[in-house]
């Protein structure tokens, strides 16, 4: 569950809601977070603005977010709920926070610009699918490093550049770098990219991509390469007749 059971029971023994009341509510909140965390981190901290990311752990993040803020992504979010218990649920969440040693602080250049300077400790477990995410980028830069000897540098950039479409110019300048660099960098990658003695695995043990014209007539294996081709459906049927 989003709270421990503990701290909904506590949060129930004063309220005219229930454990599975207010728990129903939570799981919803804490969905309706997880579907928008990658662009709550965007916000925090790749774009200028309040950094609401407060701290984080290996299994999720307490955000700060404010009452009307709650408000507003259930409402997006079709979830229906009742203010006063979205307001049970998000002091669980700030005295769980609280309990841990920490608070919230809000610089004055925030603060006085809202109607509302309170802002709840939220946390929210990282959903399985940024977790993926996360893992999955960690493999494909140990491929990069390990398997391929590319430098930091050189995969960092190829993998901006190449996969994520920066531009090497806008990539250079979130880097603090010349352009030219960064794309010097995704030549000398691409170039490691192609030798033949990196990668995973030696060439001939490598299963790749073909195309269906590289298949020998006669038999889908071709001895001076010493591959074996998997046959195209038309494949089959016509040397089927021949055989006949």
């Amino acid at each position: 569950m989003a709270l421990s059971e503990q701290r909904l029971r506590e949060k129930a023994a004063n309220s005219e809601y229930t454990v599975d009341e207010l728990d129903l509510l939570a799981e919803s909140l804490e969905r309706t977070l997880q579907s928008q965390l990658t662009e709550h981190f965007k916000q925090s901290r790749l774009k200028r603005g309040p950094d609401y990311w407060l701290l984080e752990d290996s299994h999720g993040v307490w955000l700060a977010l404010s009452e009307y803020e709650l408000q507003k992504m259930l409402k997006e979010a079709e979830v229906e709920f009742d203010s006063q218990k979205l307001l049970k649920i998000a002091f669980a969440h700030l005295e769980s926070f609280q309990d841990m040693g920490y608070t919230i602080a809000v610089p004055m250049s925030v603060a006085r610009y809202l109607e509302d300077s309170l802002f709840f400790a939220i946390y929210v477990r990282f959903p399985e699918e940024f977790q993926n995410g996360e893992y999955h980028t960690f493999q494909r830069f140990q491929e990069l490093l390990y398997r391929y000897e590319m430098s930091p540098a050189e995969a960092l950039d190829y993998w901006a550049v190449e996969h994520m479409n920066e531009s090497a110019r806008g990539w250079g300048a979130k880097r603090n770098v010349q352009p030219e660099a960064i794309r010097k960098n995704i030549r000398q990658a691409k170039e490691k990219l192609k030798d033949e003695e990196l990668g995973a695995t030696h060439e001939n043990s490598v299963l790749r991509t073909a195309s269906v014209d590289e298949i020998p007539p006669g038999k889908p294996h071709d001895p001076e390469k010493d591959l074996l081709y998997v046959p195209t459906e038309d494949y089959v049927e016509e040397h089927s007749e021949e055989s006949i």
